[in-house]
């Protein structure tokens, strides 16, 4: 298990927090600016170089043998809530629909002709291991995921709730 410190980690949640009460949007998780990397003259030299947009859904299982198959990719749930509170639509997401089907499937992004793509599960089963230190000694602990850390409250809970009454228990990714 990877284990990343504990100060880092604390630094990273208080700029999330000043970083969500700065763009002062309701459930606004996700939803701040996007820095775009393509953009100016380092975005011309991008763009020489053969830039190209994301295709989920429609990556072969084996590059080069042009098969299609699980591909392990899920959208994250932060990628829904960007969609609905902002019309937020790269052009990756273009001609994709979000549905929450029956029984314990939960979310998909559908788009015709590619495979469905599962929603990520922010499970509170999913843990992460950090460092920190006690003297000169350096210990470790395990607790909840970045992920969930992250995620103001008033969202996690609909979204464990939408887990629950989908019987997801994040366990398993498919």
């Amino acid at each position: 298990m990877l284990s990343f410190e504990d100060a880092a980690i604390k630094t990273l949640i208080e700029d999330h927090r000043r970083a969500l009460n700065a763009i002062n949007i309701a459930n606004g998780w996700g939803c701040g600016p996007i820095v775009d990397n393509f953009s100016g003259l380092q975005g011309v030299f991008f763009w020489l170089l053969g830039k190209k947009d994301r295709t989920p859904g429609a990556y072969p299982r084996d590059p080069g043998d042009g098969t299609d198959g699980a591909t392990n990719e899920y959208f994250h749930p932060i990628v829904r809530i960007r969609k609905n509170n902002l019309n937020f639509t790269p052009a990756s997401l273009q001609g994709y629909s979000v549905e929450k089907l029956d029984g314990s499937t939960g979310w998909k992004w559908v788009k015709r002709g590619v495979n469905a793509v599962p929603e990520y599960v922010m499970s509170p089963e999913k843990k992460m291991s950090v460092a920190y230190e006690e003297g000169e000694t350096v210990k470790y602990r395990i607790q909840e995921s970045l992920s969930r850390l992250l995620c103001p409250t008033s969202i996690l809970v609909d979204i464990d709730n939408d887990n629950r009454i989908n019987g997801i228990d994040g366990s398993s990714a498919e």
